[in-house]
């Protein structure tokens, strides 16, 4: 093997010698990282994610319904959306979902289990909900759906006239229980386990 300087006129040949001499704090080292990464995985507690997701539209003001308005009414929904995802995680709405499911737990802590989103220039609303049980994540994500919609068609956007709000929300995909949870991830808590590992048994074996 051919030989050339890396640091203080080390060569592979030395560096080599070194790793066989010490591959037993190297095999060790990363056997604690595995080890470490899976006791870590194995205490921590399964958190699972259920999501529904809503499809605002605005009802045409036109008696016949014209091009015109839908279009309008569509382009009023885009932009509406953007402000209504704050609402999904709002007190009025959390609190709505804890009163009705009957939790027992405070609104901050119900909006750190809540997150909602929208895709760009859609009028489609994401909520998920993240928790240790996936039946209540599923309850929690279809209440949140319902009530923002109530905040918003009867609060927000009700006509000053009492009439009905111009604006629907509609679920098309409701929450279910998830099968398995999204986390911990044990594969790559395992793999970053034997990485790190690796690395410091190489540290300590030059």
């Amino acid at each position: 093997m051919a030989e050339f300087d890396v640091q203080d006129g080390m060569t592979v040949r030395d560096y080599l010698r070194i790793l066989r001499r010490n591959w037993g704090i190297i095999l060790a080292a990363t056997t604690l990282g595995v080890a470490g990464a899976g006791a870590f995985s194995a205490l921590s507690v399964p958190q699972y994610q259920a999501s529904t997701q809503l499809y605002v539209s605005v009802r045409s003001t036109g008696v016949d319904g014209a091009l015109s308005d839908l279009t309008q009414g569509g382009t009023y929904a885009r932009q509406a959306v953007l402000s209504y995802v704050d609402v999904v995680t709002s007190a009025s709405v959390l609190g709505a979902v804890i009163e009705d499911l009957g939790l027992d737990l405070q609104i901050p802590e119900l909006r750190d289990m809540v997150s909602s989103s929208s895709p760009t220039n859609s009028v489609l609303i994401d909520i998920r909900v993240t928790g240790p049980d996936p039946d209540q994540a599923a309850a929690i994500a279809n209440s949140a759906g319902g009530n923002f919609a109530e905040v918003v068609t009867t609060v927000l956007e009700r006509p000053t006239d009492g009439g009905a709000s111009p604006v629907q929300i509609s679920a098309i995909e409701e929450a279910t229980s998830p099968p398995t949870p999204v986390s911990p991830h044990t594969t790559r808590n395992l793999a970053l386990g034997f990485v790190l590992g690796l690395v410091v048994g190489l540290g300590l074996a030059a």
